[in-house]
């Protein structure tokens, strides 16, 4: 590689990897002739000239569609243009190559040695979040989460608030996703510094996020107010952002026991989905299923079932809300004491939650499965459906997608306990040993 040290010789070697001619990085305020003289390592590159060269250089850069931004210590350190060249290659390679596992692992490591060699924030936090998303893709959610978090940690030392709050925006999605809900809180929080300097567009994700958070914590109040600000920038066209925001406020109104209400905005919902919303139509029927058994009112649940079923087929393995839809209908056939049918969805539902690592649908399933496998009166069917639920709950320990701590775990070790079934609660114990040493269990 040519040995290149003086801001000069590295001015001159930016701009013509660059292909730029010496007369267009000049603009109004210095000559070319000074450029040369630079370029030569006959003058000496001030603070002041390498401003202006540089604010040139990115104004070309922008011109030609050149993914690069230069910096003041561009001119002044070597090699770190031809790091900024290299993080381009390696942004490259997320754009065009469909990554497996192993070369996901191997690019990993390689670029986490190189960011370790190079202070480049702008281009690590373009990489860890393309990264992320790679992983959000996957659904490994841990994974999107901590390479979110590297993603945030060298964005926020730029001075560019959208990439700050995009930033934010997907690590309050994937915070949601994981259960981690006062963490969500606090990075909107946080976002709310650059509330005046983003696009409307990009902060209603922000507090699209913040109400999700604010419900699961059962802030319903704080969450419908942000709910309300949101409707304020919906536009009628956007109808399927309209659609889900409506049914957050309605699930709030549903959790803080205003059944009217909810039902209200449901019914005003229906009218308003266009064919082919076939997703849409069977959250909200299964949202209102749900309303219906909480209020006892079996003819409706009978009713809204067979609606329900006939969409259920249309949206089998394409919805990421399947392990919702499901759980409701294991919860209204256990409700309609048709055990069998119920045992069936919740498990589907369970399994689709843990596909799709969606922690909140895995704990639902295994509480609802652990409710009526416990409510079952005859001993031998009881503890065969217990033994089935504990092979699960092993296999979601191990892979850190329950917390030991639940109490639907507690409650199935209490069962065995009583029982004097040692080995069964040696079992649990024992799973919960192997992975203690790691990060930690999640809930």
């Amino acid at each position: 590689m040519e040995n290149v040290t003086f801001p000069g010789e590295i001015l001159k070697k930016i701009r013509r990897t660059l292909k730029f001619r010496q007369h267009e990085i000049v603009g109004g305020e210095i000559t070319r002739n000074l450029v040369s003289i630079i370029e030569n390592n006959k003058a000496s590159l001030t603070r002041d000239t390498a401003n202006i060269l540089v604010a040139n250089l990115n104004r070309l850069c922008r011109e030609r569609n050149i993914d690069l931004i230069l910096e003041i210590r561009d001119l002044f350190t070597a090699g770190r243009f031809e790091a900024k060249q290299k993080a381009a290659e390696y942004t490259q390679v997320l754009e065009e190559k469909l990554l497996t596992k192993e070369d996901m692992e191997k690019y990993l490591e390689e670029v986490n040695l190189f960011f370790g060699e190079w202070d480049l924030p702008d281009e690590k936090a373009n990489i860890y979040g393309r990264v992320a998303d790679h992983f959000d893709a996957k659904f490994d959610y841990e994974k999107s989460y901590l390479y979110h978090i590297k993603a945030f940690e060298s964005a926020i030392r730029l001075s560019n608030p959208t990439i700050i709050v995009e930033c934010l925006a997907k690590l309050m999605a994937v915070c949601i996703r994981t259960g981690r809900y006062k963490e969500t809180i606090e990075y909107g929080n946080f976002a709310n510094i650059y509330r005046q300097e983003v696009a409307d567009k990009l902060f209603v994700r922000i507090l699209y996020n913040g109400a999700l958070a604010d419900m699961y914590l059962s802030q319903y109040e704080i969450a419908i107010e942000k709910i309300q600000e949101i409707e304020g920038f919906i536009e009628e066209k956007q109808l399927t952002k309209y659609l889900d925001l409506m049914i957050l406020k309605a699930i709030c109104y549903k959790r803080d026991n205003n059944y009217e209400k909810a039902q209200d905005i449901y019914q005003d919902l229906i009218p308003q989905l266009k064919d082919g919303m076939v997703e849409n139509k069977a959250m909200i029927l299964t949202n209102m299923l749900e309303i219906y058994c909480l209020l006892g009112e079996t003819s409706k649940v009978v009713t809204q079932i067979d609606e329900l079923m006939p969409l259920l087929k249309q949206v089998e393995g394409k919805s990421l809300y399947l392990s919702q839809i499901k759980l409701e209908i294991g919860r209204a056939y256990h409700y309609l004491e048709k055990y069998d049918l119920a045992e069936k969805y919740l498990y589907e539902a369970l399994e689709y939650g843990k596909r799709l690592q969606d922690y909140g649908s895995i704990k639902k399933s295994i509480d609802c499965l652990t409710d009526m496998q416990l409510s079952r009166d005859e001993h031998a069917a009881k503890l065969a459906c217990i033994d089935r639920l504990k092979g699960e709950v092993l296999s979601l320990i191990s892979n850190k997608m329950i917390d030991f701590h639940s109490k639907s775990i507690l409650r199935i070790m209490t069962y065995y306990n009583n029982l004097n079934r040692s080995q069964e609660l040696d079992d649990i114990l024992r799973a919960f040993y192997q992975v203690k040493g790691d990060e930690g269990l999640y809930v």
